[in-house]
């Protein structure tokens, strides 16, 4: 959804009558412009949920994933190889790290750093400490992209992490707090279990996907009022300024005029639909179904549906 669009009026001309530019209020400009970055900054954040959803469709159309690490592609029953997995794990854990990064830019940026702060303290620090899966795939994105490939296989053809491996690797960084993690892992399993230290790939991304899931979840929560707020303004704008309101050509009526460039005559538009209340309803509906379904995925135990 483009919710900013900029056309020049000699295009929209040939698709209708003379564009009549009305006079914008300061103010009025001032208000509509920063109701434009809100909307088109929350869709950004809605468009790179899309994009993990996208990726974890990737995995679904491409492969079956069982929580016993066998993976089997399904254009023909064999297993996967580790260079496939690997890419598709990649776009898994990039994907999660853009849309936690657009959620964090949104509220520091178009409701405040204070809010930020409070915001990042509840849900993102806590969910990073709080969930080993999290804090660990969010640390491997890092180590991928530095060149290192974060999936292992064992002896019997099994996908997993290893951390003897993964903590080993020379020229990369981790946090304290991911260091002494995998410390703690990698002790466990060898003193309680006398193995080597592996964790199970399908567990971790399944409880890593359903963590994103549900700091996005969150973060539409956060800013429900403040989305019902700037919907309230633009409303009243709007209705002490009706000839702001476009109504051709059609594909642009209702959009609303907020800014105009007399040099280049580019004419800014708002284009919101229904308005913000509404648009985060949908969101909020889209996430929560999301979220119910990789909750009864993770339970489950069995990695059939991944989109």
């Amino acid at each position: 959804m483009d919710t900013h669009r900029t056309f020049l009026c000699e295009k929209l001309e040939k698709f209708s009558d003379e564009i009549k530019i009305p006079e914008i209020d300061k103010n009025v400009k001032t208000n509509l412009k920063k109701a434009a970055s809100y909307a088109e900054e929350l869709e950004c954040v809605h468009q790179l949920f899309e994009v993990l959803l996208f990726n974890l469709e990737q995995i679904n159309d491409f492969c079956t994933m069982y929580y016993g690490d066998d993976v089997l592609r399904k254009k023909d029953g064999k297993g996967a190889s580790l260079i496939e997995i690997i890419a598709l794990l990649i776009n898994v854990i990039s994907a999660g790290k853009a849309l936690v990064d657009g959620m964090e830019r949104f509220i520091k940026t178009e409701i405040g750093k204070q809010r930020f702060v409070e915001f990042k303290a509840a849900y993102i620090s806590k969910k990073y400490d709080d969930v080993f899966s999290y804090r660990f795939l969010y640390s491997l994105r890092n180590y991928a992209q530095h060149g290192y490939l974060p999936v292992s296989r064992t002896f019997d053809g099994k996908f997993c992490f290893d951390l003897w491996q993964i903590k080993e690797t020379q020229h990369i960084g981790f946090s304290q707090s991911m260091k002494d993690s995998m410390e703690s892992v990698i002790q466990e399993i060898t003193e309680k279990f006398n193995d080597e230290p592996r964790i199970a790939f399908t567990y971790t991304l399944d409880s890593y996907t359903l963590a994103v899931v549900e700091l996005y979840y969150s973060f539409l929560k956060e800013i429900e009022a403040d989305s019902g707020e700037q919907h309230d303004n633009v409303q009243m704008i709007l209705k002490e300024n009706p000839e702001l309101i476009l109504h051709e050509p059609k594909e642009l009526e209702g959009a609303v005029v907020f800014d105009y460039d007399a040099e280049t005559r580019g004419l800014h538009l708002l284009v919101i639909g229904e308005g913000l209340k509404n648009r985060l309803v949908e969101l909020k509906k889209q996430a929560k179904e999301k979220l119910l379904f990789y909750k009864r995925n993770h339970l489950e135990g069995v990695g059939e549906n991944r989109g």
